[in-house]
């Protein structure tokens, strides 16, 4: 199943791994979307993301594959495949991969990610 997504997305180089572009406002006609972003986040073993919060965006994660912590307002949560969570606005939020293997996290967020709504804590890259 993941290959299959891989193939259909927009992929963009992240300091932890890649992010995989499935619908949203940057994307072509058919899979443009105003109204939310859905994402797939491949997270490279001795990665993480980074550590932010949303002003305005529900954010869902699904654990496709693998396994990872959850950082969540200072709070420390482990996640597997078959794993989700919600995240509303003001919560902060950061996946670490200290396992063997990738893992890959389905992202739904409504609305759509921007910018001006994104504040960041700590960027995302290796695990020092």
């Amino acid at each position: 199943m993941i290959a299959k997504i891989v193939k259909r997305a927009k992929v963009i180089n992240r300091t932890y791994g890649r992010m995989y572009l499935l619908v949203g406002p940057s994307l072509n006609e058919r899979y443009h979307s105003d109204n939310l972003d859905v994402k797939m986040l491949e997270i490279l073993p001795g990665y993480k993301t980074s550590y932010h919060y949303h002003d305005n965006i529900e954010n869902i994660f699904i654990v496709l594959s693998g396994k990872l912590l959850a950082k969540i307002n200072d709070n420390i949560l482990l996640l597997k495949k078959g794993d989700y969570i919600l995240i509303k606005p003001y919560v902060k939020h950061q996946f670490i991969n200290n396992f063997d293997n990738k893992s890959f996290i389905m992202e739904i967020m409504t609305p759509p990610y921007t910018k001006e709504h994104t504040i960041y804590e700590e960027n995302g890259g290796t695990i020092l």
